[in-house]
């Protein structure tokens, strides 16, 4: 028998160094650096089969919104390929969810028992209920499982607190780049393909060393951490998956909502309120070339053709004066935001963002209190009508509106300034392009679109509306007084650089060869 190296030197080996035998891996260089991706849908799911042969079930704790999603999307897809793996549901005595989760076809046990029983245990309760519940769970596993994880939260949590996990088990990640109901509406509404996601190891346990390095054919019974971690992202119906670790995750996710995802967009887009009196409109108006044409529109032209197809377009179909009116919202915003974001990144690194949400628990009064509808520019949404699949032309959205090109290329301009700022802290381009392109255009604003920005303000994750009542304002103030009340009319001479770098950012050709990876 070979001798098994110390856990500590597995910490070691990066994620990105973990290659599936089972699903074939694509490796791809962004300027300079190597990814490990993998494609889903059709190709991929017909070898799932051999991801869960030796993995008897699957326990999910929770009944949430991801819990929800991941569960009913699992179901269906080990029913197509006839998986005999069986999936149980795990949830606390008497919870309201579990007539649900029965209804959905699910058996229910308690949090204990499924945890007990567990082969992979997908551990997606809220933020705020892991930090409450991991010691039990982690105590009560089983030497050998898995826990699965769909945000490094925890592992944050737990640096926080100087703790490590478990030697007995193994951990990993597969977090998908989108809310709970965009997972399920996309697999229902897409032949079973839903939403990228990021797969990783963060953890082996000792007995899984040298045998995971090694050729499978040698350990029939052993299915790698990875292969896991993929067929379980395949399984919920993802198209594009891309390797990172479980810290760059959850640093790349509080830094999103907390940026342009949510805590910047709202920020934003109510100092668009401003516009609607500089330019003397009334306030439906003003709300329907901004916030509507942010989450519509706009976020539609992305997810089709790429951020600067927005500009390029315009070209085509507007005025002098509406393009340099875009590329002064752009360069006005860029230098807005990034000061901010890089103050973000460095909060959430430290931990005190973990901290908010945990110390938000015990001032639950503050998240009952309602920011939407708090002004005329909110309440105008309320009484919108405007369906998802509304197909404004850009022509007929942007023709002779300042409001539109101004609120266009500041929204752009804090989007590029978060992708800079990933990208100086050595985030992975295709977490990056999720985070701040994909999960924003394909997720969330189309969900914003039919409820209103700031609907979902106050009905986000906890970890979110902390976040977002956190910095929101920060951005607000900023960008009231730095770009929509500027004085300055035209881009400065030094400033068209900064526009230049936008139009021939490398993340532009990033996002496009995911955008063909995501077609099946």
């Amino acid at each position: 028998m070979p001798v098994l190296r110390r856990f500590s030197t597995i910490l070691k080996r990066k994620p990105t160094e973990y290659i599936s035998s089972i699903f074939s891996s694509h490796k791809v260089v962004f300027k300079g650096k190597e990814e490990i991706t993998y494609k889903g849908g059709n190709q991929s799911s017909f070898l799932l089969n051999k991801v869960f042969k030796n993995i008897d079930s699957i326990g999910v704790i929770g009944w949430g919104p991801q819990a929800r999603a991941q569960a009913c999307n699992l179901q269906d897809t080990f029913k197509f390929h006839d998986i005999k793996t069986k999936i149980t549901v795990g949830l606390r005595e008497n919870s309201t969810s579990t007539l649900k989760a029965t209804k959905a076809g699910f058996k229910v046990k308690s949090i204990e028992e499924t945890t007990k029983e567990s082969d992979l245990l997908l551990f997606l309760v809220s933020d705020s209920a892991q930090a409450s519940l991991y010691k039990n769970i982690l105590s009560n596993m089983k030497d050998g499982a898995t826990l699965g994880l769909s945000h490094g939260f925890l592992l944050g949590h737990m640096k926080n607190n100087n703790e490590e996990f478990p030697e007995n088990i193994n951990v990993i990640g597969m977090c998908p780049k989108g809310m709970g109901d965009s997972v399920r509406d996309l697999y229902l509404s897409n032949c079973g393909l839903s939403i990228n996601s990021s797969v990783c190891v963060e953890k082996i346990t000792e007995g899984y060393a040298d045998k995971f390095f090694q050729e499978l054919a040698d350990y029939p019974s052993i299915t790698r951490p990875i292969d896991l971690a993929l067929g379980w992202a395949i399984g919920v119906g993802s198209p594009f998956i891309f390797t990172t670790s479980l810290q760059d995750e959850w640093v790349s996710d509080l830094v999103g909502e907390r940026g342009i995802l949510l805590g910047g967009l709202f920020g934003i887009m109510q100092s668009m309120e401003l516009l609607a009196l500089k330019y003397n409109q009334p306030m439906d108006k003003a709300y329907n070339e901004t916030a509507k044409m942010i989450t519509g529109p706009i976020s539609r032209q992305i997810s089709k053709n790429g951020l600067t197809s927005v500009y390029t377009d315009m070209i085509k179909k507007c005025d002098t004066n509406f393009k340099d009116t875009f590329r002064m919202g752009y360069c006005l915003s860029y230098k807005v935001a990034k000061p901010l974001i890089n103050e973000i990144y460095e909060e959430v690194v430290s931990g005190n963002e973990i901290r908010s949400v945990i110390s938000a628990e015990k001032n639950r009064e503050m998240l009952c209190q309602s920011l939407s509808g708090n002004s005329k520019y909110w309440n105008v949404g309320k009484n919108d009508e405007h369906s998802e699949n509304t197909e404004n032309s850009l022509e007929e959205v942007y023709i002779n509106s300042p409001t539109s090109a101004m609120c266009a290329g500041t929204y752009i301009g804090a989007m590029m300034a978060q992708i800079d700022v990933l990208i100086e802290n050595g985030h992975n381009y295709s977490e990056i392009v999720n985070e701040s392109i994909i999960e924003a255009v394909d997720s969330l604003n189309p969900y914003m679109y039919r409820k209103g920005i700031d609907w979902m303000v106050d009905n986000c994750s906890i970890t979110a509306r902390i976040g977002t009542r956190k910095w929101g304002p920060r951005f607000h103030t900023l960008y009231s007084n730095n770009v929509i009340n500027n004085k300055m009319h035209t881009v400065p001479h030094e400033e068209h650089i900064l526009f230049k770098d936008y139009l021939n950012h490398p993340i532009h050709i990033i996002h496009e060869y995911i955008r063909n990876m995501n077609k099946n």
